[in-house]
């Protein structure tokens, strides 16, 4: 299996990233190919809603020159897809955000019996880390989703 993992963080050395790490040394344990792709390195900017990239039926169209096109590419090709992001204001990191705003190109004819998808059938898993402002350790995000942050 060939995975593609996307990389949202404003640190390099993060607690994202070290994360992503331990998943990635995980999949190279079971015999899975990586490639992270950092999108902080790219420049990948938002959605125009100009729907433009639904017209091609054979490709994602996106019309927005930039370096996303080049990560779809890489989501299409491979087997399997991991999201890492910081949890900010419970929402994802502002790397990740364009680049899920963008992917109406992977989709085609949503909501009618001809839907598809470019990347449909792909396995995903989404990593989403927080830290004690206090000790800047990983942590689970578990403890925010109980109601209370402080709790």
């Amino acid at each position: 299996m060939n995975a593609a993992t996307l990389l949202a963080r404003p640190r390099p050395d993060g607690n994202t990233a070290r994360i992503l790490d331990w998943v990635e040394v995980d999949l190279h344990r079971i015999d899975h190919d990586t490639e992270r792709i950092d999108l902080t390195e790219l420049a990948i900017g938002g959605c125009t809603p100009c729907c433009a990239c639904t017209d091609s039926a054979e490709a994602p169209g996106c019309v927005v020159a930039d370096d996303a096109q080049a990560v779809f590419r890489k989501l299409i090709a491979a087997d399997g897809i991991v999201h890492a992001t910081p949890l900010y204001m419970w929402g994802v990191g502002a790397q990740l955000k364009a680049l899920l705003d963008r992917s109406l190109c992977l989709v085609r004819d949503y909501g009618s019996p001809d839907h598809r998808s470019f990347v449909e059938g792909r396995r995903t898993a989404l990593v989403l880390t927080s830290a004690d402002p206090k000790r800047r350790t990983p942590r689970r995000s578990r403890r925010c989703s109980r109601g209370s942050p402080s709790s």
